[in-house]
């Protein structure tokens, strides 16, 4: 029952919005491909706009042009999903730009080429360092993003072989420490109350003083984390949690809200001359970033698509057509969204909570026998009351 009124909310606000926000992807950097983000587009073309922006693959210049910029304005916020191939400085620039003229972004990016599909093929692989030459942009609005991967032992389930008995192969879940479970970390409207998100071989957030950004933790891993450097190897036997020990990093973030005066990293450099118009800030920028691409990214079974939040390697073998373990992906997305859109209404209608008191159960047990009397002698003098009072009425009358 919660949840009715932003129901009826959503269903009204989807019958009388004529003038939708729109949400561009970037894609010319080798992003999730179309398979792998249907999921999260489905989710946003149920309320925005969706559209992904080709011009730079059309016109083969693979990088964002000053002209583009234009184009560029006419959605309301840009998603980076997962990008693999690095950005140029006129993309920054663009980019820059875009958010200087009142555009949201939102960045899931990944400083480590690490995939699970490869490490079950081989057992292991090296976790290698990807740099997006991203390091200048982020830096300017107070995060950076370090190469290497989180550990946590809290992390997400997934099925292993463990043995074979009698011919047939035996599995079990362990607990992956690069399925990193994203859990709420400062206090937002974004994930006020949010479940575990799925992460896979996320890279720590570190934050840098900035005074005119605030900066939000959004999700964050459990307390008992560590690191592992790029460069390194990442093997399944790793289930096997050795050293307890070593996990007390605490809890180290993931996915950063920065909201606030945003002043452009080109305001004082010659590149700024390649727009007539060019802006050196802006007073209400929003900008989330998260520092893993397959937050976005559905998983597909057998070629088709997964729901988003799905966790594909949590269904067993043994039973293919069993249900897989859900994460709320697609609610935090969505919710990040909505805030960068400025829904903030819809926002506190989804996370509206129906507070429920619990009895004592103590309370119950000593005085379950006084209620018990209570109930049954109550109503009875009422009634033997109400019988009395009617009897003498009548008596009175007719005597």
């Amino acid at each position: 029952t919660e949840k009715l009124e932003y129901l009826f909310a959503e269903k009204i606000q989807k019958a009388t919005n004529f003038e939708r926000k729109r949400v561009g992807f970037i894609v010319h950097h080798d992003e999730l491909p179309e398979a792998n983000i249907q999921g999260l587009g489905s989710a946003l073309s149920e309320k925005y706009d969706v559209e992904i922006y080709l011009n730079p693959i059309a016109n083969k210049s693979f990088t964002l042009q000053p002209s583009d910029l234009d184009s560029l304005k006419r959605f309301d916020a840009l998603i980076v999903a997962k990008p693999t191939l690095p950005f140029s400085d006129m993309d920054k620039l663009v980019l820059d730009q875009y958010i200087m003229n009142g555009g949201k972004m939102m960045m899931a990016v990944e400083t480590v080429d690490a995939e699970m599909d490869s490490i079950f093929r081989s057992g292991k692989i090296v976790a290698f360092p990807r740099d997006l030459k991203l390091n200048d942009f982020l830096f300017n609005y107070g995060v950076r993003i370090h190469p290497a991967v989180i550990k946590d032992m809290n992390g997400a389930q997934i099925v292993l072989a463990d043995g074979e008995t009698a011919g047939n192969t035996s599995y079990n879940y362990y607990n992956w420490p690069y399925f990193e479970l994203g859990i709420k970390g400062e206090e937002n409207p974004i994930t006020s109350s949010i479940d575990p998100v799925l992460f896979q071989f996320a890279n720590p957030i570190e934050l840098l003083k900035n005074p005119n950004i605030k900066q939000t933790v959004l999700l964050s891993s459990s307390e008992q984390s560590s690191l592992k450097p790029a460069l390194n190897y990442i093997q399944l036997n790793e289930v096997e949690i050795e050293n307890p020990e070593e996990y007390k990093m605490g809890k180290i973030p993931m996915a950063v809200l920065l909201e606030g005066n945003f002043n452009s990293a080109y305001a004082s450099r010659y590149e700024r001359k390649e727009f007539p118009n060019f802006k050196p800030k802006t007073t209400d920028g929003k900008m989330i970033v998260i520092s893993d691409g397959d937050v976005l990214k559905n998983a597909l079974w057998r070629g088709i698509p997964m729901q988003l939040g799905e966790n594909k390697f949590s269904v067993r073998p043994d039973n293919p057509d069993g249900k897989p373990k859900t994460y709320a992906n697609q609610t935090f997305i969505m919710n990040a969204m909505d805030y960068l859109l400025g829904d903030s209404d819809f926002l506190a209608l989804r996370n509206r909570k129906l507070e429920i008191p619990l009895l004592s159960e103590t309370t119950v047990l000593q005085e379950k026998s006084t209620w018990q009397m209570i109930n049954l002698l109550v109503p009875t003098a009422i009634i033997g009351l109400l019988a009395g009072i009617g009897f003498w009425i009548r008596k009175k009358r007719y005597s």
